[in-house]
C-alpha cells in the first residue's frame, strides 16, 4: 500500500492519497537527544545535531516509514540541528599598577611600575597567552615621577695604607653609586663630581724610615710568598 501511495506522482497527490488513510495510518517524527554543543572557533556559535526519522503506525505496527507520510500526515519536518551557547574568546585581565613610591627606580626622579597581565577566560581560569588577541595586549611597566629616586654616591671605609714606614702610602676606598632609598645598584645616575677613591695616608709623615729592602732567598718548590707592600691595596678590593 505505501509504496502505491508514494508513487501517486506529485507530493499534493501522494498527501491526498494518505489524507484517505488517516483512520489505519498514524505518523509522527521520533527525535533523539541532542548531541553536546560543538564548537571550533571562540566568539562564534557552535551547533548541536539530532536524528529525526519518521515513525508510521499501520494496522497496530509500529516501522519506519518515508518521511514525505510524516510529513502529509504529521507536521513539517523538525530541524535536526540548532545554534547552541557561544563561548566567549579569552581576554586580556591586568592586575592594579604597583605603587610608584615602592617601585624599582629607573633614573633621578623616574621609577617604573608593574603590574600582572594574563589571559583568562569567561570564568577567569587562566589560559596560554597565545588565546588571547597579542595586539591587545595592555602594557605591564609604565614610568612615573618618584621624587625619591635620588642616586648618591656610596663609599666603603677607607682600607690601611700601602706601607709602614717611609713617608710614601696610600689608602684605597670603593666607590659606587646607589639609589638613596634601596641602596640597589643606580649604574650612572649619580650626578656630580665623583669622590676620591684614593688618598695618601694620613700618618704617612710619622712613620719609621723604611731599611734597606730584603733580598728573599730564592724558592725551589715553585711556591712563593707575596710579600709585596701593596698587598693591602689588593685586599680593599675583595673585602
Amino acid at each position: 500500500m505505501f509504496e502505491a501511495i508514494l508513487s501517486a506522482g506529485s507530493y499534493a497527490e501522494m498527501a491526498r492519497e494518505l489524507q484517505k488513510h488517516r483512520d489505519t495510518i498514524r505518523a509522527r517524527w521520533e527525535m533523539g537527544h541532542w548531541t553536546d554543543c560543538k564548537q571550533s572557533t571562540c566568539g562564534v556559535a557552535g551547533y548541536q545535531a539530532r536524528e529525526v526519522t519518521c515513525s508510521v503506525m499501520v494496522d497496530g505496527k509500529r516501522r519506519a516509514g518515508d518521511p514525505r507520510i510524516c510529513t502529509a500526515l504529521a507536521s513539517a519536518r523538525p530541524p535536526e540541528t540548532r545554534p547552541c551557547h557561544k563561548e566567549e574568546c579569552p581576554r586580556w585581565e591586568a592586575s592594579d599598577w604597583t605603587e610608584c613610591s615602592t617601585s624599582p627606580c629607573q633614573r633621578n626622579g623616574v621609577a617604573k611600575q608593574r603590574r600582572d597581565v594574563r589571559c583568562v577566560k569567561s570564568n577567569r581560569e587562566v589560559v596560554d597567552e597565545e588565546r588571547c588577541d597579542k595586539t591587545q595586549r595592555p602594557k605591564s611597566r609604565k614610568e612615573c615621577e618618584n621624587q625619591h629616586c635620588k642616586a648618591e654616591w656610596h663609599a666603603s671605609d677607607w682600607g690601611s695604607c700601602s706601607s709602614n714606614c717611609g713617608t710614601g702610602g696610600v689608602q684605597l676606598r670603593l666607590l659606587s653609586c646607589v639609589w638613596s632609598t634601596s641602596r640597589a645598584a643606580a649604574g650612572r645616575n649619580c650626578e656630580g663630581r665623583r669622590p676620591p677613591a684614593a688618598r695618601s695616608c694620613p700618618h704617612a709623615g710619622s712613620l719609621p724610615p723604611c731599611g734597606p729592602p730584603t733580598a728573599l732567598p730564592l724558592q725551589q718548590d715553585e711556591s712563593c710568598e707575596d710579600k709585596s707592600r701593596y698587598c693591602d691595596i689588593i685586599k680593599v678590593f675583595h673585602s
